[in-house]
């Protein structure tokens, strides 16, 4: 009976994920059909997460790490069975045998699974920070619809080449680009592997899986385990005062959480889909880790799990796979410097995430055209210019704006201080792999800079630092014997602090009396100020309760900083001072480093940008319409899944990204940057060929396109196409937008 009703509340669980994705603008088909797979892929990750913790988890765990294993164990067989079995069955498999194993193992001894589930401890949190994730989520959301009448150009530039990305992984694998024939993308593509197997297999529409299924998945899993590693970290203290506000901090830090006085601080980053799930997938290899070091059952299936998912977090996003090797590495050096006893346990997950993470490197990332675009010890185009946080356009400027950058990523993490100082504390793992977390967030920081990516690094510790910074704080209290007066006054602090520190960030400006520059060092300042204050009403004044305090404010300023230019807008708003907006101090030349545009050497970059040039043609192109949605809908129901088209398009992603089919040649900017280097030379003669025969057609053309597989012509009627097709094919499909074209033999 027990099993039919976790059964059905299961079940119940995913219906009304179900009812999210409609209320979200999916269709009640691919609604009802990604939620019964969403259901499979976690019970499925559930089952062997229970087998591994026994009745050590209660339902917010196993919910988290049973969506985490489920869809990593779906993602890897699509990928590793792709070329024997149709997706489906390929992404089904880890189900199906878990599902044999499973009656197997009932019809032997009676039972699935052995001892009762621990209870549903967390579940309001998270199920609140679900909500208002949702919430986020919908705000997010208004610029990528599903349908729309008229051309819309609102969804972010690189949102077409993840899903044509996904959907070419998923139907052609990684070795084969869907972008260009014949051409490879050496890329950390596993999240989108995932959301392409989804639509492949499911026959879901176009970007529900990136932007309605992603986005909520990460969403879940990221609440679900940041109270999970919590709830490990406080293993015995639920009834202990104070400590059930503890995951409430912690789910605050993950979905409402920011940068105080700076933005691009939100861990679930929408905008990029891989950094989102992999920083939800990354709070699994945590919890991995230390149920590995401090338990002794099942110590070999967890460091399988860790190995794992250390490669899957490469492959999701590099710089979130170089955080968990970092964060671990940090941690195995200081526990062999003070000899604890856990170190070796440590070393052995060190070298077997190591070896998987670097096999997964160079078979899946290295050797692309382009080395990227970080720069190393450069004060160009610094993270804090891009944020308009420097005070001057000189070397101490950007000093200066890097250090507020600093400050403003550190205040939600500056909890985990009082981990480290705790005597009991010191000789458990938790408090130095947070210092290896934070090390490994503040190192890219200052060394790399290229505007954006150098704060990803961050952005993915920051969700395992959210358990530690709130533990941390709770640890604080406990030192000072904090009051909840106390708690609900640092609240109040917090509050007054970021709207001050939102009315000074909108002003913008370097030299006026107020500007962006002075925001993250403000909420500082008052957080200071608040913890004297409110020391002298504590019963135990001193340095300690000072700091204590302090770091309360400044947490609770990073648990809702997202806000800052919402806040910002409603009590100053967005106000020019008397010198240069951050948006003109980003076009200075202080991006790019002179001496590095000099080079005499052509890139990949350089090819792209002839290319640009020679068709006055934009990057890419992010604004489509019906229209175009009507032609990639005729043309993937009419075509083979192996057919190639030839487009003019030969610069966006958007024949692949809606059709799911191969191109000649499209997405020519990432094509060149992240296919590998043999192939530049020869997107600039494809180009060229793809746009004279959708200019000026031949029959000896079409003869040879034909016998290279390519059966369709895609041609945008803004490009100025032909439109006399005698001899080459016929049209099949046409409208005001696009003509799609049947290629016959040869002509014949």
């Amino acid at each position: 009976m027990r099993v039919l009703i976790r059964i059905a509340s299961t079940g119940v669980l995913f219906v009304l994920l179900g009812v999210v994705f409609v209320s979200l603008g999916v269709s009640v088909r691919d609604a009802v059909l990604v939620s019964v797979a969403l259901g499979i892929q976690a019970a499925t990750g559930r089952y062997v997460w229970r087998l591994i913790r026994g009745n050590s988890a209660g339902h917010v765990e196993l919910l988290g790490m049973g969506l985490t294993l489920g869809t990593v164990a779906s993602m890897l067989s699509g990928i590793i069975f792709r070329p024997v079995l149709p997706t489906l069955l390929a992404v089904m498999l880890p189900s199906v045998v878990v599902l044999v194993f499973a009656v197997a193992r009932f019809l032997r001894s009676g039972a699935a699974v052995e001892g009762d589930i621990q209870g549903f401890r967390g579940a309001l949190a998270a199920i609140s920070g679900f909500v208002v994730g949702l919430g986020v989520l919908v705000l997010n959301l208004q610029r990528y619809p599903l349908q729309w009448q008229g051309t819309w150009d609102q969804y972010h530039r690189d949102m077409l080449f993840f899903e044509g990305l996904g959907n070419g992984v998923a139907r052609f694998g990684a070795n084969d680009s869907i972008f260009m024939l014949g051409a490879d993308i050496r890329y950390h593509w596993f999240a989108y592997a995932w959301t392409g197997q989804l639509t492949e297999s499911l026959g879901l529409a176009p970007f529900v899986a990136l932007t309605r299924v992603l986005p909520v998945v990460s969403l879940l899993i990221a609440v679900t385990l940041v109270i999970a590693l919590v709830q490990h970290l406080m293993v015995g203290t639920n009834k202990v005062k104070l400590a059930e506000l503890v995951p409430w901090i912690a789910v605050l830090l993950v979905v409402t959480g920011g940068y105080v006085g700076a933005v691009n601080g939100t861990i679930l980053n929408f905008d990029s889909p891989s950094q989102a799930l992999s920083a939800a997938w990354l709070l699994s290899f945590v919890l991995s880790l230390l149920l590995f070091l401090n338990q002794k059952k099942h110590t070999n299936y967890l460091l399988v799990i860790i190995a794992v998912m250390s490669g899957v977090l490469t492959g999701s996003k590099i710089s979130t796979g170089a955080v968990a090797l970092g964060s671990v590495f940090v941690l195995a050096v200081i526990g062999s410097m003070l000899r604890l006893n856990w170190t070796r346990k440590v070393w052995i997950a060190l070298l077997s995430s190591g070896v998987v993470s670097g096999l997964v490197y160079f078979v899946v990332i290295a050797g692309s055209a382009s080395p990227g675009d970080l720069q190393v010890f450069s004060q160009y185009a610094r993270a804090s210019t891009l944020q308009g946080l420097d005070s001057s356009a000189t070397l101490r400027g950007v000093f200066l704006g890097t250090v507020g950058l600093t400050l403003a990523m550190a205040a939600r993490w500056v909890g985990t201080i009082w981990l480290v100082t705790d005597r009991g504390w010191r000789s458990r793992p938790e408090p130095w792999l947070a210092i290896g977390f934070v090390l490994m967030s503040l190192i890219p920081l200052w060394v790399f800079s290229q505007g954006l990516n150098e704060t990803w690094f961050g952005l993915a510790a920051s969700g395992p630092l959210a358990a530690f910074s709130a533990v941390g704080l709770w640890i604080g209290w406990r030192q000072i014997e904090a009051s909840n007066r106390l708690i609900v006054l640092s609240v109040i602090s917090a509050a007054v602090s970021i709207i001050a520190v939102s009315y000074v960030w909108t002003d913008q400006v370097w030299e006026s009396g107020f500007g962006r520059f002075y925001a993250p060092y403000l909420g500082y300042v008052l957080a200071l100020i608040f913890g004297i204050l409110l020391m002298l009403f504590h019963s135990r004044r001193g340095l300690q309760t000072v700091l204590v305090i302090v770091t309360t404010v400044l947490v609770l300023q990073g648990s809702v900083a997202r806000s800052v230019p919402i806040l910002g807008a409603l009590f100053g708003g967005a106000r020019d001072g008397f010198t240069a907006s951050a948006s003109e101090l980003a076009d200075i030349s202080i991006r790019e480093d002179p001496a590095e545009s000099n080079s005499s050497v052509p890139t990949a970059e350089d090819v792209l940008d002839e290319i640009r040039i020679a068709n006055n043609d934009p990057w890419e192109r992010s604004a489509w319409s019906e229209l175009d949605v009507a032609a990639a809908s005729f043309l993937s129901l009419n075509a083979q899944s192996q057919d190639v088209v030839v487009t003019n398009e030969t610069l966006s992603y958007l024949v692949p990204a809606l059709t799911g089919l191969r191109t000649y040649m499209s997405g020519a900017g990432y094509q060149g940057t992240y296919g590998s280097p043999e192939f530049v030379d020869e997107i600039r003669v494809r180009v060229a060929r793809s746009r004279e025969f959708l200019t000026s057609p031949s029959t000896a053309e079409a003869v040879d396109f034909y016998s290279n597989g390519i059966r369709w012509v895609w041609a945008s009627k803004s490009l100025n196409p032909n439109t006399d097709w005698t001899g080459i094919g016929e049209v099949a499909f046409a409208n005001d937008a696009v003509e799609i074209v049947r290629i016959n033999t040869g002509g014949n």
